[in-house]
């Protein structure tokens, strides 16, 4: 069993687990953005749940189906005030951003602070878990400007 652990050990190398997660992280940004839902699908871990910021919990079907909507459209982004850590197998990845597009014929906008929780799950990093809520008002004032 020891022999095992060392070997584990030995294998694991930050830099590149981390590199591995800020690539993971950077194509689940664009997924979001252009609606793409196999990438959403390969993205999101199959018992993912997010809180969204109006306190409703969603599933990974619900989620992907939102974004993938043809009535939905969302901007590119930017994270400002990122939140990261890291260990071997997870990761908490999150900050703020100011989201907006058109949902239903409707223009939206709205400034969020999200924390995604990551899993290294058969080589492959997936998000399990997310929360948004509403930012603080000195933080969207940062992403207005």
């Amino acid at each position: 069993m020891l022999v095992i652990l060392a070997a584990a050990a030995a294998s694991f190398s930050p830099a590149s687990t981390a590199s591995a997660l800020d690539r993971a992280v950077a194509e689940y940004d664009l997924a979001q953005q252009k609606g793409d839902g196999a990438a959403l699908r390969r993205l999101l871990s199959d018992d993912y749940l997010l809180v969204n910021s109006g306190g409703v919990v969603e599933t990974k079907e619900d989620y992907v189906k939102d974004l993938t909507a043809p009535d939905f459209h969302m901007e590119p982004f930017e994270v400002l005030r990122p939140i990261s850590r890291a260990w071997y197998d997870g990761a908490i990845k999150g900050g703020v951003a100011l989201l907006s597009g058109t949902s239903g014929g409707n223009a939206f906008s709205a400034c969020l602070r999200f924390v995604d929780v990551w899993r290294l799950d058969g080589g492959k990093w997936r998000v399990t878990y997310s929360q948004a809520a509403k930012a603080a008002p000195a933080d969207c004032r940062l992403l207005a400007k």
